[in-house]
């Protein structure tokens, strides 16, 4: 409707100021933190673009956030392993967020890590304070497990 267009154009006005401001101050990391988290609300296709992310490293090791926008962008360019580590780091530094929590759930869920996922859900039970969170969270806790029909069967020996 007409409040979604209002949505729209202000986070593209943002996004045209946070790209100003990048410009303007390309050491400035705050600045591309900035940028890449108007560029991932707006779904933009720049939001994983390299030289954003390689000006996110100077704050992975200390910024939440930062981590899990590169934890996503991992996902996305099909590096599974990768996006898990970050999205690891990014839960220990926030533990309580709710927005990390989700990330790291969706994450777990999509590699079908269901024991992972399990524990996080039961040490994270009653800190969503969204409805939305609780009820993706509640979806998410029906993981399973892929069969394992690929893995060798073990055998017991035979007496002959």
């Amino acid at each position: 409707g007409e409040g979604q267009g209002v949505y729209i154009s202000a986070v593209a006005a943002q996004l045209t100021g946070a790209e100003q401001l990048a410009r303007e101050h390309p050491d400035a990391a705050l600045a591309h933190l900035h940028l890449a988290r108007l560029r991932d609300r707006a779904q933009s296709p720049q939001r994983c673009a390299p030289e954003l992310l390689a000006k996110l490293e100077s704050l992975a090791s200390a910024n939440a956030y930062a981590l899990a926008l590169r934890a996503r962008c991992e996902q996305a360019q099909g590096h599974s392993d990768n996006a898990l580590q970050l999205s690891r780091r990014a839960l220990a530094l926030a533990p309580q967020d709710p927005r990390h929590v989700l990330a790291h759930a969706e994450l777990l869920y999509a590699q079908r890590a269901c024991a992972e996922l399990a524990l996080l859900l039961e040490r994270t039970r009653g800190h969503q304070n969204d409805q939305g969170s609780a009820t993706r969270l509640a979806q998410l806790a029906r993981c399973e497990a892929p069969d394992r029909t690929d893995q060798p069967q073990k055998t017991t020996a035979q007496e002959p």
